[in-house]
């Protein structure tokens, strides 16, 4: 007889719950990543959020202040 142990997931909200709208505020633990992740489904798509919003984000991609309206190209 072998053991079978249920393994739970339980859902990260901050990646299930999707962006559909053509902006984001950013809140306090976000990254580019994250944001494009909920809003494309693909992480790897930052660079597009980052090269729509570089005058707001700066040069270090890495670092987001919470409160910023970041404009998400469709």
């Amino acid at each position: 007889q072998v053991a079978v142990k249920k393994i739970t997931v339980e859902s990260n909200t901050a990646l299930t719950n999707t962006i559909e709208l053509d902006t984001y505020t950013t809140v306090a633990g976000d990254y580019l990543w994250g944001i494009a992740v909920r809003a494309y489904g693909d992480g790897f798509a930052w660079t597009k959020i980052y090269q729509a919003n570089k005058e707001l984000i700066g040069s270090n991609p890495g670092m987001l202040y919470k409160g910023v309206v970041l404009s998400l190209p469709r």
